[in-house]
This record gives C-alpha cells, sequence and structure tokens, in this order.
C-alpha cells in the first residue's frame, strides 16, 4: 500500500470516527445529558478533528495541490481547516461550566 492510500484510509476511518462521536453526541443530547458527559465527548471530538486537520494540511493537501495545482474547491477546504482549528482551540479552552 502507497504513502497516498494509507493516508486516505486514515482520513476516512477519521470521518468515520468523527461521525460515530456526532452520533454518540446528538444521542446524549436528546436523553438530557448532562454537561460533562457531553463536554467529555466534544473534547474527543475536538482531539480527534485536530489530528485529522493536521494529517489532511500535512500530507492530504500537499498531495492533492502538486498534480492539480491551485483549485478552488481546494482553497476552500484549506479555508474551511484554518476556521475549524481556531474554533477547537476556542472549545478546548473551556470548561463545562462554559457551555
Amino acid at each position: 500500500m502507497t504513502a497516498q492510500a494509507d493516508a486516505l484510509e486514515l482520513l476516512s476511518a477519521d470521518h468515520r470516527g468523527a461521525m460515530a462521536l456526532c452520533h454518540a453526541l446528538a444521542a446524549l443530547r436528546a436523553r438530557g445529558a448532562g454537561g460533562a458527559e457531553m463536554f467529555d465527548l466534544v473534547t474527543r471530538l475536538c482531539l480527534l478533528q485536530r489530528v485529522h486537520g493536521r494529517i489532511e494540511i500535512e500530507v492530504f493537501y500537499p498531495g492533492v495541490r502538486a498534480p492539480i495545482g491551485k483549485g478552488m474547491l481546494l482553497d476552500q477546504a484549506q479555508a474551511d481547516d484554518w476556521v475549524l482549528k481556531v474554533l477547537i482551540a476556542d472549545v478546548l479552552a473551556m470548561r463545562p461550566a462554559d457551555a
């Protein structure tokens, strides 16, 4: 398996993990779970996304940009990742009482 295929599989696995955490968060919210339980899941989701974003920035985007060059869709994805990075830092700085 190539490094690109490994990176794509890792990114796909991260997407599946993030979706599972989002579904678990929705289930907690639906049953009226307390802030500490939700905070734990949100923290896990943020940490997963932080690693995921780093892989995209360091491996995926350069690998895609090399053959296609400049592209609006890729530029937008990188801009979205930057915004998400800032939001994640803000969320991770919070405490359950801040929610």
